[in-house]
């Protein structure tokens, strides 16, 4: 038997709320191992399993206390990212939109982005859609935004998969999330911060489906730091490499050698 998504079994009981209280967290990989009783076990405080505040309210089953402290580390350091960008999902659905959708470019015509089109840190302009929209629709942007996918597989290395865009006017696809910053100058360095490893894994602290929701982006704890431009401009331009950007987004956060190496091992 396989699972596509992981299953969370959660028992309470009702008491007097208690900050210091201690929950048990029971973990398994797969079946076999919840079978055989393979099963690794920890006790964690109740305000590292529920936060509310700035990030709303928050549940967190994690695997071992190494990602409650990453988490907490983040969360003390960054602000949500809502705080810095508005954050919506792509408005042209194709089945529903498909009367003004063609395959060539037409007078009033605008190039609709597709999920297909979005790399990490890159956008192709190998347009095989364009969108013209009905009088009155609000569904063209302009100048710069971030692309996010939406949609992902198991397969791939990563969930969070960014790219900045911009163009004079243009569509974009219901299959991808955009953030327009409410500072410009944020766009790259936002963008880099997205793509890299330390991002990635706090989003899978917190999601383990292959989608990525608008939601789940706003409530990702950021620090919008001008240094990353520089580092994303150089990655481009065959300078430097992502492991440099992964290495200053672990700096940034303040992470030790022990957590920068916890990460680093998911991804291996």
């Amino acid at each position: 038997m396989q699972f596509i998504q992981e299953l969370s079994i959660i028992i309470f009981s009702k008491q007097k709320p208690k900050q210091d209280y201690l929950l048990n967290v029971a973990v398994t990989n797969d079946l076999k191992s919840l079978v055989n009783k393979n099963i690794h076990k920890t006790q964690i405080n109740f305000s590292k399993f529920y936060h509310n505040g700035d990030y709303a309210h928050e549940f967190l089953i994690a695997k071992s206390q190494i990602d409650y402290n990453i988490k907490d580390k983040m969360k003390s350091k960054g602000k949500p990212l809502s705080k810095f960008s508005a954050i919506h999902t792509g408005e042209v659905v194709q089945f529903r939109n498909k009367h003004q959708l063609t395959n060539i470019s037409k007078e009033g015509s605008y190039p609709l982005i597709k999920i297909e089109n979005v790399n990490s840190f890159k956008v192709s302009k190998k347009y095989d859609s364009w969108f013209k929209p009905k009088k009155g629709m609000q569904y063209t942007h302009s100048g710069g935004l971030i692309l996010v996918k939406r949609l992902t597989s198991k397969e791939q290395p990563k969930r969070i998969i960014a790219s900045f865009f911009e163009e004079k006017r243009f569509a974009v696809d219901n299959k991808l999330n955009l953030l327009k910053p409410y500072d410009s100058k944020y766009l790259i360095s936002i963008m880099g911060l997205l793509n890299s490893k330390l991002i990635d894994y706090y989003f899978r602290l917190y999601s383990s489906n292959t989608q990525v929701s608008a939601n789940e982006l706003r409530s990702i704890p950021i620090i919008v730091d001008e240094n990353i431009q520089k580092i994303v401009e150089d990655i481009q331009e065959g300078k430097k490499s992502l492991e440099e950007l992964d290495n200053h987004v672990f700096n940034i956060y303040d992470l030790s050698k022990e957590e920068v190496n916890h990460v680093l091992d998911f991804y291996k």
